[in-house]
């Protein structure tokens, strides 16, 4: 066995961070390892991330950590759920003021921006006619969510069998969707899906967006919880506005486009 192998979890991890990272992005999320450690099975994230075979799959454990960093801050306990070869699970469970919640992370990864993410005016003067890249389609915007939410939802009631109160982190890095379209998405899907969900399920969703938003004149990345169920317990609902009206990791939260 190497001496690598011998190395803690969070050493290595950071490590394969430094890999697949510039240097000042990878000092980003060391403050982030350290403070994720002390949860229940935290190794199990630390692996994936060692494991992670690119870029794509170390955002997504990265943002894992950052949903884990942002129910901390909170005033949650937080316990990291470890995959199973056997069975679906949720990515986190999480506990605050006597309740408890499963929550199922999903990173809805950057796509093509469409022109405006490209500089037209080269083509112009060059005499060419600019090729635009492709517009955002709401359609297909949609069915990717749909296709999201779908697989969230069957992590969640694969593993707890519509009893446990749950939550849908949702990060989106793409700049196309926005919260509007994403509340959208739940509202058509429940629409044509009306036994997707168990009778007795309880949740919302947590959304956080690349998408700049407006607060008190200065323009930041913002979370938003949009609703899943007609209700949940009394105390998720201190939960969805606590949880909406804050700011994570300022700076941090922009190594992840």
């Amino acid at each position: 066995m190497s001496v690598s192998e011998h190395r803690p979890g969070i050493e290595r991890a950071y490590e394969r961070i430094s890999e697949l990272c510039d240097p000042d992005q990878a000092n980003y999320w060391r403050p982030l390892l350290s403070a994720v450690e002390p949860c229940d099975h935290s190794s199990s994230l630390f692996r994936r991330i060692i494991q992670a075979a690119d870029n794509d799959q170390l955002e997504d454990c990265l943002v894992e950590g950052l949903f884990v960093l942002y129910f901390l801050d909170h005033g949650f306990t937080v316990s990291i759920i470890p995959e199973s070869s056997k069975e679906r699970r949720p990515d986190l469970r999480v506990a605050r003021g006597g309740q408890t919640a499963v929550v199922e992370i999903k990173h809805y990864r950057y796509k093509d921006p469409g022109p405006f993410g490209k500089n037209l005016d080269d083509d112009w003067r060059d005499g060419k006619i600019p090729e635009l890249a492709p517009c955002s389609d709401y359609e297909h915007d949609e069915k990717r969510c749909h296709q999201r939410l779908i697989t969230a939802l069957e992590q969640i009631f694969a593993h707890v069998e519509g009893m446990e109160p749950f939550i849908i982190a949702f990060w989106n890095s793409d700049n196309r969707l926005d919260r509007l379209q994403y509340s959208s998405a739940i509202s058509s899907l429940l629409q044509q899906r009306k036994n997707l969900l168990p009778t007795r399920s309880c949740g919302f969703s947590l959304f956080r967006s690349n998408r700049i938003e407006f607060l008190h004149g200065d323009r930041i990345p913002r979370f938003f919880s949009i609703p899943i169920t007609p209700s949940v317990p009394v105390a998720m609902e201190d939960w969805k506005w606590d949880l909406e009206d804050t700011i994570l990791l300022e700076g941090r939260t922009d190594s992840i486009q």
